[in-house]
């Protein structure tokens, strides 16, 4: 049995906090209107800094141009959302979520491009890595993903740091590759492959900082 098979097998859940797939039908889930909340927690902490821009919407969804509520919720309507939270008192509070935008390969051997944010609430909980950690188990093993990869603004080191225990590394930056604003800028291409986050896996379980108590 892989690792990440052990996971699976467990509903990628360790103590109350789990990775779960969005799914409308689940309502006692995933409320009517879910999509849109996602959208206002993300805007909704923008307006604690001296910044008045769209930077979590932006950094989330980099190189969108309309990060309104209609366009970002149209958007995520028609993506694969993993989201990540914690089971208190048989409700599952939702903190962050993952979203699978570009797809290749075949049934057993895939990539793809992926976004991940947290709500700016859910910053500096100590959780974070476990429920990131949740997120990719999910990724890799039910979407038979062997490598996924993910873009950022070069400006943007807090997100690439934080990926980076997980195995992603830097691929390199493309000039000119997507907007910002109405300006063509450069784009952080990284990438993790299966076998790496495997071994962060193996790593974390050994040395028990994965564990959370119910």
């Amino acid at each position: 049995m892989s690792i990440l098979e052990a996971f699976a097998l467990d509903a990628y859940r360790v103590g109350d906090f789990a990775a779960i797939r969005y799914d409308k039908a689940r309502t006692e889930i995933f409320p009517e209107g879910w999509i849109g909340e996602v959208y206002f927690r993300l805007k909704g902490g923008m307006y604690n800094r001296k910044s008045k821009t769209d930077s979590i919407l932006e950094k989330t969804f980099c190189g969108m141009t309309q990060l309104d509520y209609d366009s970002i919720v149209r958007y995520l309507s028609t993506l694969q959302i993993i989201a990540v939270g914690k089971w208190v008192d048989g409700t599952f509070l939702h903190y962050g979520f993952a979203f699978i935008t570009i797809t290749t390969g075949n049934a057993t051997d895939r990539m793809s491009f992926v976004g991940y944010s947290f709500y700016p609430d859910a910053w500096g909980c100590p959780e974070t890595e476990l429920m990131t950690m949740l997120a990719l188990c999910y990724l890799f093993y039910e979407f038979k993903f062997s490598c996924i990869h993910g873009i950022r603004y070069p400006e943007n080191e807090l997100t690439a740091r934080f990926m980076r225990r997980f195995g992603f590394k830097d691929d390199g930056i493309v000039p000119k590759y997507m907007l910002k604003g109405d300006k063509l800028v450069s784009a952080v291409v990284s990438s993790c492959l299966r076998e790496d986050f495997e071994h962060y896996v193996e790593e974390k379980l050994v040395s028990g900082l994965a564990e959370v108590s119910v």
